[in-house]
């Protein structure tokens, strides 16, 4: 991202730039936004990481929020055998939002819950990337 933090990366874990479609809700009922709770929203993952990701939206979702997310993970022969993309459903916390311009807002998710097995495909496929 031009322009952006140029320091050292404090992330935990390494990162990946993406591009994939994710489907998003909230657990909560953001009536400023007007989401009601399970709402269904499409976004565009930007990076993942085994620890978080962001994704590009139209909202400004506050942070804090809780979110729950639903993407496919393209399958890596390496990783599972078989050629068969891999759903995953991951629930996380909104930790910032920042306005993209016309592009609407970039966030950017922890994730508060995630299974092991989800964790590990997540990790497999960014080492593999």
């Amino acid at each position: 991202m031009p322009g952006g933090y140029s320091g050292p990366d404090r992330r935990s874990h390494k990162r990946i730039r993406v591009n994939f479609m994710v489907l998003y809700n909230s657990q909560d009922s953001l009536e400023k936004i007007k989401i009601s709770r399970g709402k269904e929203i499409y976004a565009l993952m930007l990076d993942l990481s085994q620890t978080g990701m962001a994704v590009l939206t139209e909202y400004d979702i506050p942070a804090s929020s809780l979110l729950e997310v639903k993407f496919t993970l393209p399958a890596l022969h390496k990783i599972t055998h078989q050629n068969l993309p891999i759903p995953i459903s991951i629930k996380g916390q909104v930790k910032y939002s920042r306005a993209m311009g016309r592009d609407g807002f970039r966030i950017g998710i922890l994730f508060t819950e995630i299974g092991a097995g989800d964790r590990n495909l997540i990790a497999d496929f960014i080492s593999n990337c």
